[in-house]
């Protein structure tokens, strides 16, 4: 998967490997509070969590 931002030629390329990472931090910008919450919510929905976040969930 490649995720990239219109007008920009910075992207973020996401492919399945058989080795696991055990920890990662991407830091992602959005131009409003409703892309943040829908972006939470997707990855809740995939199967991320919130195990270690330093606030609350929306």
């Amino acid at each position: 998967m490649e995720l990239c931002c219109p007008n920009s030629n910075t992207t973020l390329c996401i492919r399945k490997e058989e080795t696991i990472i055990q920890h990662l931090h991407l830091a992602l910008k959005a131009d409003t509070r409703e892309q943040v919450d829908n972006f939470y919510k997707v990855a809740i929905k995939v199967g991320g969590s919130m195990q270690w976040c330093a606030w609350p969930s929306p």
